[in-house]
């Protein structure tokens, strides 16, 4: 993680919560574009580094609010940080227990709530699959690219 940008989020952090009366608590696992720290126990603060795409992410959960997505709670326009209800118990799919074909039952219905959110512009997506090859290796990031040379090939 670059030190310089997680530096620039953690201010920008500590900056809001003075600003809005928040506590903020231990750094979250899992982020690789953004800052998450706990607030509370039941909220967190989620600070995109500058370079992100996640800037504007904002628009969409606020979107997505109340179509299958996590609520707005607040946000900040010029930093792009969200603040937003902790998920509970916050386990993802792959970790779930779920077996493959109750996992795509969860996808399939989170994807028919959020046809019902309002569009909002967002990344278009030939940039975000230009993004894909400046990020570091992972085994998801590998798949992507698979999956992106599979419809490039295809269109």
């Amino acid at each position: 993680m670059n030190e310089a940008l997680l530096s620039e989020a953690t201010a920008t952090a500590e900056q809001l919560a003075k600003a809005w009366g928040l506590e903020l608590g231990s750094k979250l696992p899992g982020a690789s574009c953004s800052l998450v720290l706990e607030v509370g126990v039941d909220r967190v603060l989620k600070v995109p580094f500058s370079h992100a795409e996640e800037a504007d992410s904002w628009a969409t959960v606020q979107a997505f609010s109340g179509h299958g997505g996590v609520d707005l709670v607040r946000f900040d326009p010029a930093s792009g940080a969200i603040l937003m209800p902790r998920l509970r118990p916050g386990t993802t799919l792959n970790t779930s227990g779920l077996d493959d074909l109750e996992q795509v039952d969860v996808c399939a219905d989170l994807i028919l709530k959020l046809r019902g959110a309002p569009l909002v512009d967002a990344i278009p997506i030939a940039t975000w699959y230009r993004e894909l090859y400046t990020i570091a290796d992972s085994p998801m990031v590998t798949t992507a690219r698979e999956i992106y040379a599979d419809l490039s090939r295809e269109s």
